[in-house]
């Protein structure tokens, strides 16, 4: 699970495994190698504690994201869901439709 969360933030900042594996330093000096992270990505091998953060660290973003609930876990209100299908009906992304109320906030305030 934890190797599947680390491919999936890696692909969401359009990294590949080479790139990462120059970005996780080991502790005594060097790096991993994309093989090796592939296999942690693929469930294939597992790593000490010290790695993922080192890969947490690398991905800038918090450990919690790699050993936390999957967001698919985590209940949705009904008013979330709501502004879900609106903006799946309008074809709009979640940081399209900030861009437009924020565009057009800030045109009401002028």
């Amino acid at each position: 699970m934890v190797g599947d969360r680390v491919r999936r933030i890696r692909k969401e900042q359009e990294l590949t495994l080479h790139e990462l594996s120059e970005l996780v330093m080991k502790p005594e000096g060097g790096r991993y190698t994309a093989g090796y992270l592939s296999r942690l990505e693929r469930g294939w091998a597992t790593a000490p504690l010290y790695v993922y953060l080192s890969v947490a660290d690398a991905l800038r973003v918090d450990p919690g994201r790699l050993f936390g609930l999957d967001d698919v876990q985590k209940e949705v209100s009904d008013a979330e869901m709501t502004l879900l299908r609106c903006l799946r009906r309008l074809e709009l992304a979640p940081d399209a439709a900030l861009a437009l109320l924020t565009t057009a906030r800030r045109d009401r305030a002028h």
